[in-house]
């Protein structure tokens, strides 16, 4: 969503100030008037006025200061918009109400419940099969946001995942692991780690028996992965877009005690 306006003035020369359309993609200028220099398209978060002369004085309108004012803080905010990053269709959703398991679904082995405003996956003893949570809804070009905890046993985040019973998640994982690869980016039942996360940089931003925050933006072949703010993996030109499910995972041969809250969605249009 954008906003876009053409305005000038007509003072003893006339000039055309023309400034519009504000969008997460970044500010386009347009022209009525013939001016100096030439319509540009520049990048998200850099802003550019462009002042020219009028050719033909009835194209420009008589207009206050302080509305050139209001029009730039508007192009400078794109938030205000809606927009936030290059291809946003909407805004962050929240996928967990804090009190109920409602829009998923459990598949497998292992118990999943609420306690304290969390999702928490546990096992008394290693379970034959995994343990999934699994979306009732599927998702393929995403930004999806949460917060776990990795307490004992290995987890993941599954986006554009395929179940096939009795416990199977097919697709892309985003490891969650108290080890030191969570972040890493693994294809279950495929071509195994596609972006295996460096030891040192997990380290610096994992928060051990702590909340931790994962982003994960899925962007047609692009997949990139940050924990804590830190980027971690990233793949691209990735073949696999098809749209699929989020997935929590518990895994299986372990005792298990993992939790997420906060799960946010922004989708993302082409």
């Amino acid at each position: 969503m954008g906003c876009w306006l053409e305005f000038g003035t007509t003072l003893n020369t006339p000039i055309a100030l023309i400034t519009a359309f504000c969008s997460g993609t970044g500010l386009h200028t347009f022209d009525t008037c013939n001016r100096v220099g030439c319509a540009q398209v520049l990048p998200s978060m850099v802003w550019q006025l462009t002042i020219g002369r009028c050719s033909n004085t009835n194209l420009c309108m008589k207009i206050p200061a302080f509305v050139i004012g209001v029009v730039l803080i508007a192009c400078l905010c794109p938030d205000g918009f809606g927009a936030d990053k290059k291809g946003d269709s909407s805004a962050w959703k929240s996928l967990f109400d804090g009190k109920t398991l409602k829009g998923w679904h459990h598949v497998g082995d292992g118990k999943w419940v609420v306690e304290n405003g969390a999702i928490v996956g546990k096992t008394q003893k290693a379970a034959k099969l995994y343990g999934l949570l699994v979306s009732d809804k599927k998702y393929r070009d995403l930004r999806v946001k949460f917060s776990f905890k990795s307490l004992e046993g290995n987890s993941g985040f599954y986006v554009r995942g395929h179940i096939k019973p009795p416990d199977r998640a097919h697709g892309l994982q985003v490891e969650v692991d108290p080890r030191n690869y969570t972040g890493g980016i693994y294809e279950s039942y495929g071509r195994a780690w596609v972006s295996r996360p460096d030891a040192d940089k997990v380290k610096e931003a994992y928060k051990l028996d702590q909340w931790n925050e994962m982003e994960i933006l899925a962007d047609g072949g692009h997949v990139v992965t940050w924990l804590n703010g830190i980027k971690i993996a990233e793949l691209k030109n990735d073949p696999v877009v098809e749209p699929g499910h989020l997935v929590l995972q518990m895994h299986s041969g372990n005792k298990m005690l993992v939790m997420f809250k906060d799960i946010r969605i922004q989708t993302l249009g082409k």
